[in-house]
């Protein structure tokens, strides 16, 4: 019932503070040290454009690829196992993508309330 697998994880950041916003984005690898073809990549980003002072609005993204999905349970899922999340379906990638709105606000005087201001 218990098995213990080793990974290795490989992750680069890459972030950009600009006065109209700011953009970051990662590259995330992982694979299982018993068998390098389970891997898993991704990638994800967020970028955040000041619209006024304290007003932004964001995008988010994430793409995903799987090939290491041995945490799975074999058989097939329910309709209801699959609606009620007591049970994840195998897929081979996963995506995401997001859009926000942030308002920021406090004082740009006193960094003890927002120090992300004095940029």
């Amino acid at each position: 019932m218990n098995d213990y697998l080793y990974t290795q994880n490989l992750n680069i950041l890459f972030i950009y503070f600009k006065t109209w916003g700011d953009f970051n984005a990662s590259l995330i690898g992982s694979s299982y040290l018993h068998d390098l073809k389970q891997y898993s990549l991704g990638t994800k980003g967020l970028a955040s454009i000041r619209i006024t002072n304290g007003l932004s609005f964001n995008v988010a993204f994430g793409l995903y690829i799987y090939q290491n999905r041995v945490d799975l349970r074999k058989g097939n899922a329910s309709l209801e196992e699959i609606l009620t999340y007591q049970r994840e379906m195998e897929s081979n990638y996963n995506y995401t993508i997001n859009f926000g709105i942030t308002y920021r606000f406090g004082s740009k005087f006193n960094n003890a309330v927002n120090p992300r201001f004095e940029r």
